[in-house]
């Protein structure tokens, strides 16, 4: 209901003589004369702002709406009609599943609408199917509760199946562990390089003893290099078994099942040890990068890291310790047959070795005295980086 107009007008209750309470006066005259100004106004408004009557036969008068059809009609008020079909009729008003292997319409949702029509909707059309077969390398297997999960079989990667430098820095740790024991073997001997050491030597009886310690040093550390290279094949070969997926029906998406003790990065990816040199605490290291500390021990790391000094931890793992606590390395130049190393951790008590970068050459000659030690070498064609390794005996 619309809000009722405030009154312009209020009654003067007008009396007649001999009464003066209501003059006929200029106050009295000019407040009737207001109120009929005030309300002219209005009536001027409303013949402004009323409904024209061709639009009011346009509005609608009435809608009616057949519960059988699903049809609305509506009226308006100059008595024309129009029809609104919604279909509504047509809504399912029950529905069924079909469990009979020898229905038509077996496994198929069966929908009864309002007006009596029934429809057939089959399940299998909403249902994307998938087929895993097995290969030479992975087995599918489905659980109880209708996860699929790959697995890989047990000795079916082949060398061709693993990256070429990686087969090819294994064979080369186990040629470098072959080297060792033979180097061990001739030290064991007392010889260098083939030949006895003079006993002329005033030193004779002191490298007799050494090289005797340096043989089970080099065995030892030959076999370490040994373990660690299969060690490294194994881990890798571990690694790629760890892989595992399921398939969520829900999301329709691959669910991988990684173990926390494994980085993800390592998963499937890269395989070959890669040397970085000596560690620096600004470089990142992924998996499987391998790098060297001033104390000449060798480290591997087992995950993406920046900044985390090598030891024994989740970020490294230690692959060769140094056999000494002092290691001095100097270059010795194509051309020059000999080098002097001078410490103050250098004595008359010292066991000292020596260790190159290139497989075969090492010193013919080695000289201690007081805090220096002067190796002599046949003349080379090449830069040969030399390492002392030094340690109290």
């Amino acid at each position: 209901m619309p809000e009722r107009l405030p009154k312009l007008h209020t009654n003067q209750n007008w009396k007649n003589k001999p009464s003066l309470d209501t003059p006929i006066n200029q106050t009295n005259l000019n407040k009737l004369d207001l109120s009929v100004d005030n309300i002219d106004n209005r009536v001027c408004d409303f013949s402004e702002t009323k409904a024209d009557q061709t639009d009011l036969l346009l509005a609608v008068k009435n809608i009616t709406f057949n519960k059988n059809t699903g049809v609305f009609t509506v009226t308006k008020f100059n008595n024309v009609s129009y029809n609104l079909d919604t279909d509504i009729e047509k809504i399912a008003v029950n529905f069924d599943y079909d469990e009979n292997p020898l229905s038509p319409h077996y496994q198929c949702l069966v929908l009864t609408l309002s007006d009596g029509t029934v429809k057939y909707i089959d399940m299998s059309a909403l249902i994307t199917q998938y087929e895993f077969t097995d290969s030479a390398q992975i087995h599918f297997s489905v659980d109880a509760s209708g996860k699929i999960s790959a697995a890989i079989i047990l000795g079916s990667i082949t060398e061709d199946m693993l990256q070429p430098n990686f087969l090819a820095d294994c064979r080369t740790e186990v040629s470098k562990a072959e080297g060792h024991a033979n180097q061990a073997n001739a030290w064991a001997d007392g010889k260098i390089n083939g030949t006895d050491i003079p006993s002329t030597n005033p030193a004779y009886n002191n490298y007799s003893k050494y090289w005797a310690e340096q043989a089970g040093t080099s065995a030892s550390a030959a076999a370490t290099s040994e373990e660690n290279a299969l060690a490294a094949a194994e881990e890798i070969e571990a690694m790629l078994k760890l892989v595992e997926f399921s398939i969520n029906y829900i999301t329709g998406n691959i669910e991988y099942n990684i173990p926390e003790s494994v980085d993800p990065n390592s998963i499937a990816g890269r395989v070959m040890p890669i040397p970085k040199g000596l560690w620096n605490s600004e470089t990142t290291y992924t998996v499987l990068d391998i790098v060297r500390k001033s104390d000449g021990s060798s480290w591997i790391a087992k995950r993406t890291n920046t900044n985390v000094n090598p030891v024994e931890g989740d970020d490294w793992q230690l692959l060769f310790t140094s056999t000494s606590g002092l290691v001095l390395t100097q270059t010795l130049l194509a051309g020059n047959t000999t080098l002097t190393f001078t410490h103050p951790d250098i004595n008359d008590n010292s066991m000292i070795a020596v260790s190159t970068d290139v497989y075969g050459v090492s010193p013919t000659k080695m000289v201690q005295s007081g805090t220096s030690v002067t190796l002599t070498f046949n003349i080379q064609t090449s830069d040969v980086v030399v390492k002392l390794s030094i340690k109290e005996g």
